[in-house]
C-alpha cells in the first residue's frame, strides 16, 4: 500500500533490516528525498528508476557490490550517497547523472573510475576516503567545479600536478596517506581554505604554498618536518593556522 502515498516527497527508511522494496515504490512519482541507509540491501529493483523527481538518495551502509542499474535513470539526482558499501567499480552510466552535485563514496573498494564520470559537470563535492587508491584517478582532475574533495585514509603515494586545475577547491583532505611531497601546482588553489595533510611522510612543502592566500587551516601533524622547515612554512602562510 505504500504506493498509495501519491503526494509523498520525503521517505526515510534508514536504520532497519530491509533488503528489498515493493515494486509499488515506483508509484511515488513526487518523491524528492529517499533515505535507505543502514539496511541490508544488496540490490534495488528497477521500480526505483521511475522516481524521476528524486533529488536525494542515500544508500550508505548497505551491502551493495555494484551500483544498482536503475539509478542511472534518476537524472534529477543532485545528491547520491554510497558510502560504507562494497563497491569496487562504478558503471559507465554514472555519467548520465548530469545534475549531481554531491557524490559520497567513502569506505568502498574503488581503485579507479570510468572516464564517463567527467560528464558530471556540476559536481561540487566528492568523498573518496577509505578506498584502496594508490593514485588519484585522473578523471577527478577534470571535475572543475569541485569545492570539497576528501581523499583521506587512502594509500596515496604521490599527488599529480593536475591538482592545480581544481581551482575552485575550498576544502581538500589528504590526511592519513603516504605522501612524501606535494607538487608546486598546489599553489594554484587560490580558493583553498582548509588543507589536511596530517599523518603523511612530508619533510617539506613547496615554496608555492605562499600563493594560498585564503588558506585558514593547515594540518601537518604526524609528518617528518624539522623545526627549521616549520618556521619557513609559518612565514610563507602568515595568516593561516598551521598545526604541527
Amino acid at each position: 500500500q505504500i504506493g498509495e502515498l501519491s503526494k509523498l516527497v520525503n521517505l526515510n527508511l534508514s536504520n532497519n533490516q530491509l533488503d528489498d522494496l515493493p515494486i509499488e515504490i515506483g508509484k511515488l512519482d513526487k518523491l524528492q528525498k529517499l533515505d535507505l541507509s543502514k539496511n541490508k540491501f544488496q540490490t534495488i529493483g528497477d521500480s526505483i528508476g521511475k522516481l524521476r523527481d528524486l533529488r536525494y538518495l542515500n544508500l550508505n551502509t548497505n551491502k551493495f557490490k555494484i551500483v544498482p542499474p536503475a539509478i542511472q535513470l534518476l537524472t534529477s539526482l543532485e545528491s547520491l550517497y554510497l558510502k560504507y558499501n562494497q563497491l569496487d567499480s562504478l558503471p559507465n552510466e554514472i555519467g548520465d547523472l548530469k545534475n549531481l552535485t554531491t557524490l559520497g563514496l567513502d569506505s568502498n573498494k574503488l581503485r579507479s573510475f570510468p572516464k564517463e564520470i567527467v560528464k558530471l559537470r556540476k559536481l561540487r563535492s566528492l568523498e573518496l576516503s577509505k578506498n584502496p587508491l594508490y593514485i588519484v584517478p585522473p578523471e577527478v582532475w577534470k571535475l572543475k567545479e569541485l569545492i570539497y574533495l576528501t581523499l583521506d585514509n587512502d594509500s596515496l603515494g604521490n599527488l599529480s600536478g593536475q591538482i592545480g586545475e581544481l581551482d575552485k577547491l575550498s576544502n581538500l583532505n589528504l590526511n592519513n596517506n603516504q605522501l612524501k611531497s606535494l607538487p608546486k601546482e598546489i599553489g594554484k588553489l587560490k580558493n583553498l581554505k582548509i588543507l589536511g595533510l596530517a599523518n603523511n611522510q612530508l619533510t617539506a612543502l613547496p615554496a608555492e604554498i605562499a600563493g594560498l592566500d585564503n588558506l585558514k587551516t593547515l594540518n601537518l601533524k604526524g609528518n617528518l618536518i624539522q623545526e627549521s622547515e616549520k618556521e619557513k612554512i609559518k612565514k610563507l602562510l602568515p595568516n593561516c593556522k598551521v598545526m604541527f
